[in-house]
């Protein structure tokens, strides 16, 4: 009986699904495409205000697999800002928390980014705002407080 009411849970619990994303002022939603992540990383959300300027301010969600502890996290992201020729304008390290804004330009174009990560196990969970320099000081608002809005349970 014991089994047969652990197997009948579980197969419940595998038919509930999460709650749709819902976009009210764009006046939809949709169900989220939930996995787990890859060893190779996984991208899977991306987010987009309407273009201004030319460019379309954007969150995106990272899972990066990566061993190490936060400290060599943070010492590999400062190299590969320098690398890319990015500046550090903030960061902060918060227990398993830490926050990144940086500038600078890619592709040819002048972006700022502001960034979350959460180590959790053997991944760091990323959340990254990016806009154009010209266009951050009007989205800087909207987009923080997404980035600051995500969590990682």
């Amino acid at each position: 009986m014991k089994v047969f009411t652990i197997i009948f849970i579980s197969l419940l619990s595998s038919l509930v699904t999460a709650e749709p994303a819902k976009f009210e002022q764009y006046g939809f939603s949709i169900d989220l495409l939930d996995d787990k992540p890859s060893p190779a990383g996984s991208q899977p959300l991306q987010m987009f205000l309407p273009p201004s300027n030319g460019f379309a301010a954007n969150v995106n969600v990272q899972i990066q697999a990566y061993p190490g502890s936060i400290d060599d996290y943070i010492k590999l992201s400062e190299a590969q800002f320098k690398q890319m020729g990015l500046t550090i304008v903030s960061s902060s390290k918060n227990d398993d928390t830490l926050h990144f804004e940086y500038s600078g330009n890619m592709n040819g174009q002048n972006l700022h980014f502001y960034a979350k990560a959460v180590k959790r196990g053997s991944y760091f969970y990323l959340a990254t705002a990016t806009d154009s320099k010209i266009n951050w000081p009007m989205n800087k608002s909207k987009l923080i407080q997404s980035v600051n809005s995500f969590k990682v349970p």
